[in-house]
């Protein structure tokens, strides 16, 4: 497994973060279809939880 840094800036955290963003790391795979896996699973996320927004969004608005 490789180890990638990765810099990561939240808004409301930036200012206390100091060098420890240093220490982040991300594994990522040597396998290609766990790779692939890995990306089909995370846009099924991503698209869910997009399709969940509009869905609250409806909500809220027949609420009005």
């Amino acid at each position: 497994m490789i180890f990638v840094r990765v810099q990561v800036y939240p808004q409301a955290t930036l200012s206390t973060l100091g060098n420890r963003i240093m220490d982040l790391q991300l594994p990522i795979h040597n396998d290609q279809a766990e790779i692939e896996i890995i990306v089909q699973e995370v846009q099924s996320i991503i698209s869910l939880k997009k399709e969940l927004k509009k869905r609250t969004n409806v909500l809220i608005d027949k609420s009005l």
